[in-house]
């Protein structure tokens, strides 16, 4: 292959952000420019001329086109302003090809499929295929050509033994067993997905015999097509996702009739997000809490359950206050200074969450501190599911149930949401209260035959949820605007006070400031006042940094692992329910812009922040997406008699392209099953939480340990005093401290569990003494390429 043609097709030429000057190609950018502003032109023109008579496939093919050439004249503007990302040459070069593809799919139409294809297109629309029989011959060869397809999946691609394949295309083929078992022959059409897996597997198996670089990473934002392209196993879950549903569809219509297909379609996903959801969130929980938020929750559930308390009681003080050095070191990260000379100390988060946290800890013990999080996060799931049933309540069930299941299927593999809740945190239980609060809100505002108990629900879930999470309070404009219109509405001008125009009102608030009081007499006596907060970063918080704050939370939100793929689908979702279902949309589109504006107030936000508005989202895209398989199948059932190409396109292209944006999305997450439990911050494994132990044994009762963000886990394991002895001491400071502790006879030990205590140590090795003691399997902070740290004891100087 020449090596120009090399460097063309090459992802690290196409994908590059900052491609450099266009030099002599500008020529070739203006004409694209031009080029997609007459095809926008062109489909905003069929729009408008004919928005009344124009049929259901030209309008989404107009919708279609306009977005494509738009997205594709912003690229061209991007090139030549040198935009970082949306200036990658791979843009505007993809996106002319797609432009040029629906030209011609807009050209043709009109013309009418033969007769061999109309099976297949109406197969894999999920429609009941018409009377033809397979013929064995055909049948025979579309077998031999999947067996080699999988052949040169398996051997070429996973490097399993040649003898699988015959096994997973029995597997592939198994929904169709009842057809065989009545002697009928199987429909390979519902295959044809597979023809797509086969061809990416040709095109990764050429570039790497050419020796092209192949690159690809989930969290890429605004996911282009040529990396998506070498997303092999989300292709292969797409081929395969699409292939399942079209057999189960041929199977369901023949046994049983149409309408099976979507009840057994949402039971069989539920079910196994059911298990997979239980095996990972409950199989690859944490077995320890450490770092700063995950250990200061599940230290306030222990204070609460065995004290009664939130505060903790750090002993070190009452020895360390009289020789006047800074108190910063003696308390982890995640808490004040101390309230009195015992020591007793508030964190800087709110306490919902720990409570919860306690009620695991008082049934299961330590384990519950554990188990609890990921418990509130399948419980998050049913409220979703329950949210999406109550917000689609005029939809059909078939379209309730299909958008439900999808909905708490993206929630439940989202790679931020499985992050977070393997650890004590309170994203999970706020997630949930939010979830609840908008679903009793919804309940009251189509004013249920029980609404005070709705309203009451809502009040207690919106107590809960400003308890987990503070900024959740703004929840209760919304909540309001669901018993506010009743007042207006129901108001009788000679009993103003009467029971049915204010009770709602007066229900939910009552529940509400009830449920809350633990919450506000906590923060009066320990803070001063039942408005004061638990937090420190206050500060940053100001209108300033909405701007790019904003813009960092879209670059998180399109990670190719998040919304990367699925955002036209969230776009299309949000404006079918602000168009169907405006009441609907009314509350929650309120509650999503009033939580998200405060957060983006917030100068450090990220994205586990907004964990709570991640239902809203989800709903959106699946409801998009459900809205859209179900107009194009209809479309193309309105038209079984004389199926066209272009009918033909609608239908097996949008179906096909929301399985594929789906499956990209997620498919970095199927195989937590039997990968090794990991959390971005303050996880910990199994051997990590042996060494804990260890380090109890190796160290007296008496002995102090310096650590950096192991302080909190080490005083809560071990139960010895720990230390963080290099923030703010100097060198003065530090050498009384270790005057005083050698005073009182208590040992020193330092142990390295990452890069501060490293160079501490490193620091302290040239002016002191210290023995290596053991080496260790902690946690590790600030470092890489090491998982053990040693433990070193301080020997005092004669």
């Amino acid at each position: 292959m020449p090596e120009r043609l090399r460097q063309l097709i090459s992802p690290e030429y196409l994908i590059v952000s900052e491609p450099g000057p266009l030099g002599r190609l500008w020529p070739f950018y203006a004409a694209l420019a031009v080029v997609f502003a007459g095809g926008a032109a062109l489909a905003v023109w069929i729009l408008i001329r004919h928005r009344r008579t124009v049929a259901l496939g030209i309008r989404a093919w107009a919708w279609l086109e306009a977005s494509i050439c738009l997205a594709g004249l912003s690229t061209v503007i991007g090139r030549f302003l040198g935009w970082p990302g949306w200036s990658a040459r791979i843009w505007p070069y993809s996106l002319a090809t797609l432009a040029l593809a629906g030209l011609l799919a807009y050209r043709f139409r009109h013309s009418r499929l033969p007769n061999w294809l109309i099976d297949p297109v109406r197969i894999l629309a999920f429609l009941p295929p018409a009377d033809q029989r397979p013929r064995r011959g055909h049948v025979l060869l579309g077998l031999l050509l999947h067996l080699v397809g999988l052949e040169l999946i398996l051997i070429g691609y996973y490097g399993w033994p040649w003898w699988a394949a015959p096994l997973v295309l029995l597997a592939i083929v198994s929904p169709q067993i009842p057809l065989l078992v009545q002697r009928q022959l199987p429909r390979l059409s519902a295959l044809a997905p597979c023809l797509g897996a086969y061809l990416a597997t040709i095109l990764w198996i050429v570039y790497r015999w050419q020796g092209i670089t192949i690159l690809g990473w989930q969290g890429l934002a605004f996911p282009n097509p040529l990396v998506s392209l070498f997303y092999l196993d989300g292709i292969y879950l797409a081929a395969l996702t699409l292939s399942v549903l079209c057999q189960i569809s041929i199977t369901t219509t023949h046994l049983r009739g149409p309408g099976v297909f979507s009840r057994s379609t949402v039971a069989g996903l539920l079910i196994l997000l059911s298990l997979w959801a239980g095996v990972v969130y409950l199989g690859k929980r944490t077995h320890g809490a450490t770092a700063s938020d995950p250990y200061a929750y599940a230290q306030m559930a222990v204070d609460w359950a065995e004290r009664g308390t939130f505060l903790h009681r750090f002993p070190l003080f009452q020895e360390v206050i009289p020789l006047k050095i800074a108190w910063a070191p003696l308390q982890p990260v995640g808490y004040h200074i101390p309230r009195n000379d015992l020591g007793d100390c508030p964190s800087v988060w709110p306490t919902g969450a720990s409570a919860l946290l306690a009620i695991g800890y008082k049934i299961l013990g330590e384990a519950g501190l554990y188990v609890t999080t990921p418990v509130l996060a399948l419980l998050s799931l049913a409220a979703t599911w329950f949210l999406v049933q109550e917000a689609l309540y005029r939809e059909s069930r078939p379209i309730r149930y299909l958008s439900g299941t999808v909905a708490i299927a993206l929630l439940a593999t989202s790679p931020e949401q499985v992050d977070r809740l393997l650890v004590p945190m309170a994203d999970a239980p706020a997630q949930l209260f939010t979830a609840l609060t908008l679903l009793f809100a919804l309940r009251a505002w189509r004013v249920h035959p029980r609404r005070h108990w709705n309203a009451a629900s809502m009040g207690i879930c919106l107590a809960w949820a400003n308890w987990v999470r503070h900024t959740q309070l703004v929840l209760a404009l919304p909540a309001l605007l669901t018993v506010m219109p009743k007042v207006v509405r129901n108001r009788p001008s000679s009993d103003l006070a009467s029971d049915r125009s204010i009770g709602p009102l007066l229900t939910f608030g009552g529940a509400a400031l009830f449920a809350a009081l633990p919450d506000i007499i906590y923060r009066w006596q320990v803070f001063g006042s039942p408005f004061a907060t638990e937090t420190t970063e206050l500060p940053l918080m100001s209108l300033r940094h909405i701007g790019p704050v904003a813009w960092q939370m879209v670059r998180a939100m399109l990670a190719a692992g998040e919304w990367g793929y699925l955002f036209p689908l969230a776009v299309y979702g949000a404006y079918s329910l602000a168009r169907r279902h405006t009441r609907q949309t009314i509350i929650l589109g309120s509650a999503f812009g009033l939580v998200l504006l405060v957060h983006l107030t917030y100068r450090s936000l990220r994205l586990r922040d907004l964990l709570s508005l991640f239902p809203l989202l989800n709903l959106a895209v699946a409801y998009g997406a459900v809205r859209i398989v179900h107009a194009v199948r209809a479309h193309l059932r309105r038209g079984q008699s004389s199926v066209t190409l272009g009918r033909a396109l609608l239908a097996v292209g949008m179906i096909s392209w929301i399985v594929l944006s789906l499956s990209l999305a997620r498919w970095a997450m199927i195989d937590n099953v039997w990968k090794r439990g990991w959390a971005s911050f303050g996880y910990m494994r199994a051997e990590q939480r042996a060494a804990l132990d260890r380090l109890a044994e190796l160290t007296p009762p008496e002995a102090i340990i310096g650590a950096s963000l192991n302080a909190g886990a080490v005083m809560l394991y071990t139960g010895r005093d720990a230390i963080r002895p290099y923030d703010s001491w100097t060198e003065q400071e530090w050498q009384q401290f270790l005057q005083a502790m050698r005073i009182r006879q208590r040992p020193i030990y330092l142990l390295d569990d990452g890069g501060l205590m490293a160079q501490f140590i490193a620091r302290e090795q040239t002016r002191r003494h210290l023995i290596p003691v053991e080496e260790l399997k902690v946690p590790l902070f600030y470092t890489r390429d090491r998982e053990t740290g040693w433990l070193y004891r301080l020997e005092w100087e004669p």
